[in-house]
């Protein structure tokens, strides 16, 4: 197995064609039809299902495909530190953003990169922070925000701000007050992420720790879905007031005693060295993030 042989491999599977992998490698399809041929023999498992339409991975072309993806981008860092200068880094950085957060902070985020690093590159990745978390580990980007991250020692967290958590509904309905105590969320119908969503996580984990029984009324993982049913009457929302729209005719009240606070991280490889790029990009990151907070954020 050797370095050309993977390339071929993720960029077909990824490309999901070996005419657009050749283009894209500058090769032809004959020759990395081979380069994948002869991998799939040294492994013994079929990785590609060729059709007229094009390839897709088998399953274990997928799981081969997650690791090999990592492995090329260590050696691309590997070898951007070894030509790295600290008063101008190079090479290319790849950063996992959430959605809602990558349509406030992407282009920003690039536009200071590019002022402060003109001699590297950087590319966005947009995910859920269940798979930011798997990509980071698995080296297919090298920093990623993320929502309250299942704690792992494989993964390293530097605090970006907190916010609290508040029980949202539909105006005219029965929150009448600005705040409301944990205690008293058993009256309600909620409308949450199924697990193991981090925020879904996060609020069975305070309520558990009281004590505090939760009525799930709706399971669904979009926000976007989650402000809607809301809107129209179908329940109650646990939500980080910067995620409402202005006039979207919601009402908000604080959840105390204890509160349900949800935190912003930055996320690395607890267990894999940082090229002076990566380091450099964190706290870019950090600042553009924390520029960006809410402004009840802390």
């Amino acid at each position: 197995m050797d370095v050309k042989q993977l390339q071929a491999f993720v960029r077909v599977a990824e490309l999901a064609s070996f005419s657009k992998a050749a283009i894209a490698l500058e090769s032809s399809q004959s020759a990395l039809s081979r380069q994948v041929r002869h991998l799939e023999i040294e492994l013994g498992r079929h990785l590609l299902h060729r059709n007229g339409r094009g390839v897709t991975p088998t399953p274990a072309g997928e799981r081969f495909l997650a690791r090999s993806a990592g492995i090329l981008r260590q050696l691309e860092a590997a070898k951007e530190e070894l030509h790295a200068d600290d008063a101008a880094p190079v090479g290319q950085v790849v950063v996992g953003l959430p959605p809602r957060i990558a349509s406030k902070l992407a282009a920003r985020l690039v536009i200071g990169f590019r002022e402060a690093y003109p001699r590297a590159a950087i590319r966005i990745v947009e995910g859920p922070t269940a798979a930011i978390t798997d990509w980071i580990l698995l080296g297919r980007v090298d920093l990623g925000l993320l929502n309250n991250p299942t704690a792992t020692p494989q993964l390293h967290c530097q605090p970006v701000y907190a916010e609290d958590l508040h029980l949202v509904g539909a105006r005219g309905r029965t929150l009448a007050t600005r705040t409301i105590r944990l205690r008293d969320l058993h009256r309600y119908a909620l409308i949450l992420p199924a697990r193991p969503h981090p925020v879904r996580n996060l609020i069975e984990e305070v309520c558990a720790r009281r004590k505090v029984p939760l009525t799930i009324a709706q399971e669904i993982d979009t926000i976007e879905a989650i402000l809607q049913l809301i809107q129209q009457g179908f329940g109650y929302g646990i939500l980080a007031r910067n995620t409402i729209p202005e006039g979207a005719g919601l009402q908000t009240a604080r959840i105390t005693a204890p509160a349900i606070t949800s935190q912003l991280v930055v996320g690395t490889a607890a267990q894999r060295p940082l090229s002076v790029l990566v380091r450099s990009t964190v706290e870019l990151v950090m600042h553009a993030a924390r520029g960006a907070a809410p402004a009840d954020a802390r």
